[in-house]
């Protein structure tokens, strides 16, 4: 991270010094909870995270579950 030669940060704030991930609530329980049994692999459930829509129809299809079924 580049710094100005005078220390002065932006407006203030202190430079970033942990990933910025870690200041991220955890989503995969929660992600869990929502899709199901039908996301069955982790593949499965970081695709559903990324893509939900797409994903549950892919996941339906490739499970052979009902597509009138909730998940």
């Amino acid at each position: 991270m580049l710094l100005s030669k005078s220390g002065n940060n932006k407006r203030g704030q202190e430079p970033i010094t942990g990933r910025p991930a870690d200041d991220l609530p955890p989503e995969i329980e929660d992600a869990k909870k929502t899709i199901g049994g039908l996301a069955r692999t982790d593949e499965d459930l970081l695709g559903w995270i990324l893509f939900p829509q797409t994903m549950e129809k892919y996941l339906k299809m490739k499970y052979a579950v009902d597509a009138n079924a909730s998940a």
